[in-house]
Protein backbone atom coordinates (compact mmCIF):
# COMPACT_ATOMS: atom_id res chain seq x y z
CA UNK A 1 0.00 0.00 0.00
CA UNK A 2 1.25 3.46 -0.82
CA UNK A 3 2.20 5.59 2.14
CA UNK A 4 1.00 9.18 1.99
CA UNK A 5 3.50 11.83 2.92
CA UNK A 6 2.23 14.23 5.49
CA UNK A 7 3.21 17.83 5.25
CA UNK A 8 3.04 20.47 7.92
CA UNK A 9 1.97 23.04 5.36
CA UNK A 10 -1.69 22.40 4.52
CA UNK A 11 -2.58 25.79 3.07
CA UNK A 12 -5.07 24.98 0.31
CA UNK A 13 -4.03 27.93 -1.82
CA UNK A 14 -6.34 30.18 -3.78
CA UNK A 15 -7.61 27.48 -6.15
CA UNK A 16 -8.72 25.02 -3.41
CA UNK A 17 -10.92 26.78 -0.91
CA UNK A 18 -14.29 25.01 -1.14
CA UNK A 19 -16.30 23.94 1.88
CA UNK A 20 -15.87 20.37 0.64
CA UNK A 21 -12.08 20.64 0.83
CA UNK A 22 -12.12 22.18 4.30
CA UNK A 23 -14.40 19.38 5.54
CA UNK A 24 -11.93 16.64 4.58
CA UNK A 25 -9.52 14.93 6.95
CA UNK A 26 -5.82 15.72 6.63
CA UNK A 27 -4.86 12.66 4.55
CA UNK A 28 -7.90 13.13 2.30
CA UNK A 29 -6.85 16.76 1.72
CA UNK A 30 -3.41 15.61 0.63
CA UNK A 31 -4.90 13.05 -1.79
CA UNK A 32 -7.40 15.63 -3.12
CA UNK A 33 -4.63 18.15 -3.80
CA UNK A 34 -2.54 15.45 -5.47
CA UNK A 35 -5.41 14.45 -7.77
CA UNK A 36 -6.03 18.08 -8.75
CA UNK A 37 -2.32 18.56 -9.45
CA UNK A 38 -2.42 15.63 -11.90
CA UNK A 39 -5.07 17.52 -13.88
CA UNK A 40 -2.93 20.63 -13.98
CA UNK A 41 -3.55 24.05 -12.53
CA UNK A 42 -7.33 23.93 -12.27
CA UNK A 43 -9.69 25.32 -9.67
CA UNK A 44 -11.42 23.13 -7.15
CA UNK A 45 -14.59 22.03 -8.97
CA UNK A 46 -16.61 22.35 -5.75
CA UNK A 47 -16.04 26.11 -5.73
CA UNK A 48 -18.70 26.50 -8.43
CA UNK A 49 -21.04 23.68 -7.46
CA UNK A 50 -24.63 24.88 -7.60
CA UNK A 51 -23.71 28.25 -9.11
CA UNK A 52 -24.72 27.53 -12.70
CA UNK A 53 -21.33 26.13 -13.66
CA UNK A 54 -22.59 22.56 -13.90
CA UNK A 55 -24.08 21.66 -17.26
CA UNK A 56 -27.44 20.03 -16.72
CA UNK A 57 -28.08 18.87 -20.29
CA UNK A 58 -26.34 15.52 -20.68
CA UNK A 59 -25.94 16.05 -24.43
CA UNK A 60 -23.52 18.89 -23.66
CA UNK A 61 -21.39 16.89 -21.23
CA UNK A 62 -17.88 15.95 -22.39
CA UNK A 63 -17.52 12.50 -23.87
CA UNK A 64 -16.31 10.06 -21.20
CA UNK A 65 -14.84 6.76 -22.30
CA UNK A 66 -13.98 3.63 -20.35
CA UNK A 67 -10.31 4.61 -20.35
CA UNK A 68 -11.07 7.93 -18.61
CA UNK A 69 -12.98 6.16 -15.84
CA UNK A 70 -10.27 3.51 -15.48
CA UNK A 71 -7.53 6.14 -15.23
CA UNK A 72 -9.45 8.10 -12.63
CA UNK A 73 -10.46 5.14 -10.46
CA UNK A 74 -7.44 2.88 -10.82
CA UNK A 75 -4.42 4.88 -11.93
CA UNK A 76 -4.93 8.06 -9.89
CA UNK A 77 -3.57 8.31 -6.34
CA UNK A 78 -5.67 6.28 -3.92
CA UNK A 79 -5.52 4.35 -0.70
CA UNK A 80 -6.08 1.21 -2.73
CA UNK A 81 -3.62 -0.34 -5.13
CA UNK A 82 -4.31 -2.50 -8.14
CA UNK A 83 -3.18 -5.55 -6.17
CA UNK A 84 -5.57 -4.85 -3.32
CA UNK A 85 -8.47 -4.46 -5.76
CA UNK A 86 -7.64 -7.81 -7.33
CA UNK A 87 -7.76 -9.49 -3.90
CA UNK A 88 -11.57 -9.27 -3.70
CA UNK A 89 -11.89 -13.05 -3.26
CA UNK A 90 -10.54 -12.76 0.28
CA UNK A 91 -13.33 -10.38 1.34
CA UNK A 92 -16.11 -11.65 3.61
CA UNK A 93 -18.85 -10.20 1.38
CA UNK A 94 -17.57 -12.15 -1.62
CA UNK A 95 -17.45 -15.36 0.37
CA UNK A 96 -20.96 -14.78 1.73
CA UNK A 97 -22.19 -14.31 -1.82
CA UNK A 98 -20.57 -17.54 -2.99
CA UNK A 99 -22.06 -19.48 -0.08
CA UNK A 100 -25.54 -18.13 -0.79
CA UNK A 101 -25.87 -16.20 2.45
Amino acid sequence: MREWQSTDHMDPGPSIASDYFHGLERTAKIRYKEKLSILGEIEDPYLHWGKGMVEEEWQNWPKVEYLHIYNYLIQSPSLYTGESLKAYKSLDAYNYYLNGW
